[in-house]
């Protein structure tokens, strides 16, 4: 009785090789087409697009605007820490 088991098991591994041949069945190749359709959508939306560079563009531009806005405000607010100084040394005098 388990003499037969390897045997059949052999023959079931031998057809199933057997049918994984080189000839590709409509559903096999309507799945290499979805596969490769993923594929390239994927590469599509990884790539850096002309929106994408000119997001980053927009970005940079807006922290070197937010950097020279706070330096700006730095000098305001030395500016009014000497101008308050100035007055009250001539106030005070």
């Amino acid at each position: 009785m388990y003499t037969c088991l390897p045997v059949a098991t052999a023959v079931l591994l031998a057809v199933l090789l057997t049918s994984c041949g080189e000839d590709k069945g409509p559903a096999q190749q309507m799945g290499q087409q979805v596969d490769e359709a993923v594929d390239k959508t994927a590469e599509q939306v990884e790539s850096e697009g002309p929106a994408e560079k000119a997001g980053e563009r927009i970005d940079q531009a807006m922290d070197q605007a937010g950097k020279s806005l706070q330096k700006a405000g730095q000098a305001v607010g030395e500016a009014m820490q000497d101008a308050g100084q100035q007055l009250e040394k001539q106030g005070g005098g």
